[in-house]
Parts: structure tokens; C-alpha cells; sequence
């Protein structure tokens, strides 16, 4: 899938241009499903539904951040607790429903995403308790 990204101009010297950029799929559907047995479509819609929810848990993450210092941080920062946690546990039903080899290619394609989204979420809240 294509993707068009707009760079902001930060001087009148420099010309807005739109980039075309092939974007990387978020996450990786073992090839043992994909290729052998084809994928189940419940399993793909699954898949496609943690990848939304990596995005948005992302997305809370740095709207917490962005609200640092205000009345609205501990409210954000909750709400981006609620879908990291919603993401890991939707990351740990459908890894716990395949067999191998398919569940080893999903943990090593998808795995680390999970862990970068606990190492953001836990960054976040423990640089709150330094204010």
C-alpha cells in the first residue's frame, strides 16, 4: 500500500513537496499461514484489528505525552494504559491460538512491537513521577 506524506515547510526557502513512500505493513502474518494453509479470514480480521489497535495505542501514548504538565495528563495517561493493555492482551489470544511454527513466526514478526509499546507506555508514566 502507497502512502502519502506531507512534509511541513519550515522556511519560504525550502519548497512543501509530497513524498510517495511504500508503507511497511504493521504487522507480519506468518508466512506458514499465509503461504501453506492460506489465512483464515477470522484469524486476518484479528490481525488486522491488533494492528488498529497498535496505532491507536500509540497514538494515546503520545497524546499522554504531548499533555504533560496539564489537568489532562493523568486522564490521557490512563487512556493510553487502557489500550496498551488492550493491545497486549488481543497480541497474547491470538498468539496463544496458533500452533507452531505459525505461533513462533507471528511472536518474532509482532512480538517486539508489544514490547516497544510496554517500554513507551512505562517511559511515559515514569517520567511523570519526575515532575
Amino acid at each position: 500500500a502507497q502512502s502519502r506524506v506531507h512534509f511541513p515547510c519550515s522556511s519560504s526557502a525550502v519548497s512543501c513537496q509530497l513524498v510517495t513512500r511504500r508503507a511497511p505493513p504493521i504487522f507480519s502474518t506468518p508466512r506458514y499461514l499465509s503461504s501453506q494453509h492460506g489465512l483464515d479470514p477470522k484469524l486476518k480480521a484479528r490481525m488486522d484489528a491488533l494492528a488498529d489497535m497498535f496505532v491507536e495505542a500509540r497514538d494515546e501514548i503520545e497524546m499522554a505525552e504531548e499533555s504533560k504538565g496539564t489537568t489532562y495528563f493523568n486522564e490521557e495517561a490512563t487512556v493510553a494504559e487502557e489500550a496498551v493493555t488492550a493491545a497486549i492482551k488481543e497480541y497474547r489470544t491470538i498468539r496463544d491460538s496458533l500452533d507452531e511454527p505459525a505461533r513462533g513466526e507471528f511472536e518474532r514478526g509482532n512480538g517486539l512491537k508489544m514490547e516497544q509499546l510496554k517500554a513507551e507506555l512505562e517511559l511515559l508514566l515514569e517520567s511523570d513521577h519526575d515532575h
